[in-house]
């Protein structure tokens, strides 16, 4: 067993029994649609309305890093189980899906590419902020410099999000 006995597991994406992957994960198994397998790291746990948030890079730096997050609702978070946004547990593959449980927080998009190693703070005004690194893909190639870039965070049925929620509300004539 790979795990030291003062550790507590709390988020997976192994490739397979032998690196430590929990359920039914095929050999050789390469990963979700949006990043590639084996690699969980620069994790951060912060607490928010009752819940613990588990978040991570998942992925390979050199192509498809994405920024996961999971919650339980324990006292402590080495308590009880994290799950994604399905319910899926962050630490045992789902052989339906075929995945195991973390909901998508930041992808690349723009010029931003492989976003990874997350940090949540709050001020003292109430709001929420994520700070991660990410490499400068301008020109469609993806550059081997980190920048440091930060977002407000906004709650969403209890899950942070990047997206700043948004009301519309309109008037439809009686004809």
């Amino acid at each position: 067993d790979a795990t030291p006995s003062c550790a507590t597991p709390i988020l997976s994406f192994a490739d397979s029994a032998k690196t430590g992957g929990a359920g039914p994960v095929p050999d050789g198994w390469a990963g979700d649609a949006l990043s590639a397998a084996s690699y969980v790291e620069g994790p951060a746990l912060f607490k928010h309305g009752g819940f613990w948030y588990a978040l991570a890079s998942y992925g390979d730096l050199a192509k498809d890093y994405t920024i996961r997050v999971c919650r339980n609702a324990a006292n402590a978070p080495n308590e009880g189980a994290f799950t994604d946004k399905e319910g899926l547990p962050c630490l045992i593959y789902d052989a339906a899906r075929g995945r195991y449980g973390c909901s998508m927080l930041l992808g690349s998009e723009g010029v931003q590419a492989v976003p990874g190693h997350p940090h949540v703070w709050r001020e003292a005004d109430g709001r929420f902020f994520l700070g991660y690194d990410f490499r400068d893909s301008r020109d469609g190639v993806q550059g081997d410099m980190d920048y440091f870039g930060i977002r407000a965070l906004h709650w969403v049925d209890g899950w942070p999000t990047i997206w700043t929620p948004m009301t519309a509300t309109f008037a439809a004539a009686d004809d």
